[in-house]
């Protein structure tokens, strides 16, 4: 993380956000990344909320479903729905923060989504458990992320 904010501080975000073109989809990529940090925290809030008051099991262990769930809420969500807010306004930090909380989101909901279905094939979870969640959360961060990453135009690694 350290070093996360150590790179990002030496970004040039205006010569980067120059680099995408100008009829970039900000708006809908923009709403996509702020409906699947919505979506994230509505399914861990939902999950929470009916193991407390219903005593549903959670999906791992209670500590372990604090764990995710607290840096999902604290880090994922928060990531995504700020670049999706600063993308859709256009701000220079919007291409910067959009980008990286899509790929980590693309990855980290594709992790969720391969876990959900082990969890179903090994019997561990009735199916079809979180995984139609997961996976549409995984689908729609990966198609807005590779949309993103589609329109950078020119040369930029190695500059």
């Amino acid at each position: 993380m350290i070093g996360l904010i150590l790179t990002l501080a030496h970004t040039d975000v205006d010569t980067l956000s120059a680099r995408f073109r100008s009829n970039t989809p900000v708006r809908p990529i923009g709403a996509c990344f702020i409906l699947v940090a919505a979506g994230l925290t509505f399914a861990w809030m939902s999950m929470w909320a009916a193991h407390i008051s219903a005593g549903r099991p959670t999906p791992a262990t209670p500590e372990a479903f604090r764990l995710v769930a607290v840096l999902d809420l604290t880090i994922m969500a928060p990531a995504l729905a700020s670049g999706g807010i600063l993308w859709w306004r256009r701000h220079p930090w919007g291409y910067v923060i959009a980008a990286v909380a899509g790929l980590q989101g693309s990855l980290y909901l594709l992790v969720l989504t391969v876990n959900s279905a082990v969890s179903i094939v090994r019997g561990t979870v009735a199916a079809p458990g979180e995984l139609p969640v997961w996976g549409a959360l995984a689908l729609a961060t990966s198609v807005a992320t590779a949309i993103l990453l589609g329109n950078i135009q020119g040369r930029w690694l190695n500059e």
